[in-house]
């Protein structure tokens, strides 16, 4: 296997949605297909790529590269069917990334809960205030932390958990 080079894309909207042959021998800009009129021209010598955007909501979202060490032209069919598979790999990848997503909120989900459970099981206000700065340090980087409760005055805030992890 020989090392790919990395391809750059300026922008998701750069190959406007259509797949693209390239061939580090042509005299002339490729041209996109996949319709008859649009059909990629097989270069001279060398070797050929066909590019396929990988459809999303707001662009391309990644490419399918197909590679050949030998000059050759794509048939329509052959681009018909890798934009098809493009197409399809796009929304794996969409419901992969959703699914992984949703696993991430789901988790958050249980620690709230748990975190419920375990403030219900305190028993003294500054019990609350120390596992609810301990939590939070768990989720959240933070250099400084202060709880406080408003006292039954309904005017005094009392400082229950005070965390640092500087000097001031």
């Amino acid at each position: 296997h020989r090392p790919v080079p990395p391809l750059s894309v300026r922008s998701r909207g750069s190959l406007n949605g259509r797949p693209l042959s390239l061939s580090p021998l042509h005299s002339k800009v490729p041209r996109h297909g996949p319709s008859a009129s649009d059909a990629v021209p097989a270069p001279a010598a060398g070797w050929t790529a066909f590019l396929v955007p990988l459809p999303g909501e707001e662009g391309a979202t990644g490419m399918l590269t197909v590679a050949s060490l030998r000059p050759r032209r794509f048939s329509n069919l052959e681009v018909e069917r890798l934009t098809a598979i493009a197409g399809q790999t796009a929304t794996a990848l969409t419901n992969a990334r959703l699914l992984a997503t949703s696993r991430r909120w789901s988790e958050h989900l249980e620690g709230i809960e748990a975190l419920s459970r375990q403030l219900n099981r305190s028993r003294d206000v500054a019990g609350v205030g120390e596992t609810v700065a301990e939590k939070i340090g768990e989720v959240i980087d933070y250099d400084g932390l202060r709880f406080y409760v408003l006292e039954l005055d309904g005017e005094t805030l009392e400082a229950i958990a005070l965390r640092s992890r500087v000097d001031y």
